[in-house]
């Protein structure tokens, strides 16, 4: 279950929060570090629970079953901005713009037995998104962002507060993201605190980023803090190969151990180009 959450929000994530169009968004290829005139792009992510599951897949061998994947393909203008995506079942699911209210919303299609669906995202004037809004049947969930930003304008701080009814107010966040960068704008660290039984904000994760040249993370640091005394550390690396534009068309994650190291993702992209 909690690996499927996880995939909703990928896919939620990896459409809306770059969604836009002039004067909403900056272009979606900027924001996915793509390079070129991309048309469009495939992603399929793989994870793995454990090595031997891992190798299997690499000689093609068990059951496909047996391994959670996530499949989904972008289309891009040519001015760079996503302008709908195709799930792995093959539902094309478009982006309608209001420019008056800086919205992008997301359009699923009524299914027999199941509600209609929409995802409302808000940007500020700086273009960043401050509010995620799922709609299905009759139930509402809001996300709302409170950005705050230092003289590069760059988000340093982010409060994040879930509603789910009319009795929770956006003054009451429920998780605490603080930001660092490094002076090409990547960001190099991220520290999350969420209230704890008194309101005080209390230590919950940090995580450090490390690049490579062409601007795709390398290595991360995931520290985890469950109490002060109850902490865990994972190291990850990442390998890339890249296509003759510049997009990587295969990226690899390993978590790293004292004794050695074992793949736990792996990502493929097939990119179309415009001519």
């Amino acid at each position: 279950m909690k690996r499927f959450i996880t995939h909703f929000f990928i896919i939620t994530l990896f459409t809306m929060v770059t969604y836009g169009q002039s004067g909403i968004k900056k272009p979606d290829w900027q924001e996915k570090n793509l390079v070129g005139k991309v048309k469009k792009l495939k992603e399929k992510m793989v994870f793995f629970d454990d090595k031997k599951q891992y190798v299997a897949f690499a000689k093609g061998e068990g059951s496909p079953s047996d391994i959670e994947n996530v499949s989904i393909t972008y289309v891009f203008n040519q001015r760079g901005y996503i302008e709908s995506f195709i799930s792995e079942n093959g539902d094309k699911v478009p982006i309608k713009y209001d420019y008056r209210n800086r919205t992008a919303t997301q359009i699923y299609k009524k299914k027999p037995g199941s509600p209609a669906m929409e995802i409302i995202c808000e940007f500020d004037p700086l273009k960043n998104m401050i509010s995620q809004t799922l709609k299905m049947g009759e139930q509402t969930i809001t996300e709302k962002y409170k950005l705050t930003y230092n003289e590069k304008w760059q988000v340093v701080e982010e409060k994040r507060t879930y509603i789910m009814s009319e009795e929770e107010s956006e003054n009451s966040p429920n998780s605490l993201y603080i930001y660092k960068y490094n002076k090409k704008g990547y960001v190099i660290e991220q520290i999350v605190k969420e209230p704890n039984s008194s309101g005080d904000w209390e230590l919950k994760s940090i995580i450090n980023y490390q690049y490579n040249d062409r601007g795709n993370v390398s290595d991360k640091i995931e520290l985890e803090i469950q109490t002060e005394n109850n902490r865990q550390e994972k190291k990850y690396h990442y390998e890339y190969t890249y296509d003759t534009i510049g997009n990587y068309i295969k990226k690899v994650e390993y978590l790293i151990y004292d004794s050695g190291e074992e793949v736990t993702y792996t990502e493929e992209r097939e990119i179309k180009y415009y001519k």
